[in-house]
């Protein structure tokens, strides 16, 4: 199988790498070869307030994923022209691989997303439909989420396809969000170890998130400091 996340990344945390490893972690231990893992990070066509140019949430998880042994970041979504749904995402790296290997594309979410399932204004039911029968989820779901009773709820499509959804439960309390972090940059308070350190350094370099007008730098990032990145707008 292949693992791939989809998702903001405004910015990338230890919560979505967290949510890679238990993912890969469940379905190696339910026998599965997992070929790769890759985050995806939205395009930039997709409307979310704050939301950071792409080459920049792209760049991001890089950083977050250089120690990780494992996890990829594909660009494939942030490079196109419009906003590109989830399922042709998926689509993608089942369509490159070689004969005879054609390995099975699941998504890899957290628990809101499968609620999102469940609201059938939010996805387009004919592409969500391809998405549970030819590809399948694994959720990681949060403390306190009841994804089982989610599934359990007949006349969904979520109901119809629940043997595709494979839920993992994430065994150390993990409240770390995207929003939050933005919200503690704009407070101009500390998010180290909310996130990889170069990931902190690459946000202050490039003023994102409020931290240019907060004009407070930490001090474990002032000059004299190892940068990680040169990258420079």
């Amino acid at each position: 199988v292949v693992l791939v996340s989809c998702g903001s990344f405004n910015p990338p945390t230890f919560m979505h790498l967290r949510m890679m490893e238990l993912a890969q972690q469940q379905l190696m231990k339910s026998g599965y070869d997992v070929l790769g893992s890759y985050m995806s990070p939205v395009n930039d066509a997709y409307w979310k307030q704050a939301l950071a140019a792409g080459r920049h949430r792209v760049r991001m998880c890089q950083l977050a994923t250089a120690d990780s042994g494992g996890i990829m970041v594909d660009s494939w979504e942030v490079e196109q022209r419009q906003y590109t749904r989830t399922l042709f995402v998926l689509q993608r790296p089942a369509a490159g691989a070689c004969p005879p290997v054609t390995p099975r594309v699941l998504l890899v979410c957290g628990a809101d997303v499968l609620h999102s399932m469940a609201d059938p204004t939010m996805w387009r039911q004919d592409l969500l439909e391809t998405l549970l029968s030819n590809h399948g989820v694994v959720c990681v779901s949060r403390n306190g989420s009841d994804v089982a009773r989610l599934l359990d709820r007949p006349g969904t499509l979520l109901h119809s396809y629940r043997r595709n959804v494979t839920v993992v439960e994430e065994p150390v309390p993990n409240e770390i969000s995207s929003s939050r972090v933005r919200h503690e940059l704009e407070q101009g308070h500390s998010v180290r170890y909310l996130t990889p350190a170069s990931v902190v350094r690459y946000i202050y370099d490039h003023g994102l998130y409020g931290t240019a007008a907060a004009g407070q730098r930490p001090r474990w990032l002032h000059p004299g400091s190892q940068k990680v990145d040169t990258e420079r707008d």
